[in-house]
């Protein structure tokens, strides 16, 4: 609609308007009712006499709640749309921003013998291409080893490996 001005802010709140040409005359008087529709948080009024690049004011009570610049329809922008897709620019930018930080700190992980080229296939590749000496908790600890040579030396006084 032409000349509409519109505003979100809470519910149910009693605002006001007015409108200023760009040198600080008063276009549309202050207190100008700025009406909600229903419940919405959506207030919007119809003012003939706004221009584009008037400056608009609203007020609850006295509270100044919000200011803009009058713009018709037919220079409206966006702005969710606009902070939608700086959002997931800025998102892109990060994620490239911590893989080359990563590949200049670290470099980009190598295929080892054919273990795959992450570093999760490199660390797994290591661990396991041992030929076949992998490592078993429930034997192989450091205490079970512990135990095992107490056990063997309680008997002969002289400590023996199996």
């Amino acid at each position: 609609m032409a000349n509409e001005i519109q505003f979100g802010y809470r519910t149910s709140a009693t605002l006001t308007y007015g409108a200023y040409q760009p040198d600080g005359t008063v276009r549309t008087a202050a207190a100008t009712s700025l009406p909600e529709i229903g419940t919405t948080g959506y207030y919007t009024v119809t003012d003939g006499s706004v221009v584009a690049g008037d400056a608009i004011i609203v007020k609850e009570a006295t509270n100044v709640v919000g200011y803009g610049v009058y713009q018709p329809d037919a220079t409206v922008v966006n702005i969710s749309e606009i902070q939608s897709g700086l959002a997931t620019e800025a998102k892109q930018d990060a994620g490239d921003i911590v893989t080359n930080s990563i590949n200049t700190k670290i470099g980009t992980p190598a295929d080892i013998d054919s273990g795959g080229a992450t570093i999760s296939d490199n660390l797994k590749k290591i661990v396991d291409d041992n030929g076949g000496a992998d490592f078993d908790a429930t034997t192989d600890s450091l205490e079970k080893i512990r135990d095992k040579v107490d056990s063997l030396s309680s008997g002969s006084g002289t400590p023996r490996l199996e």
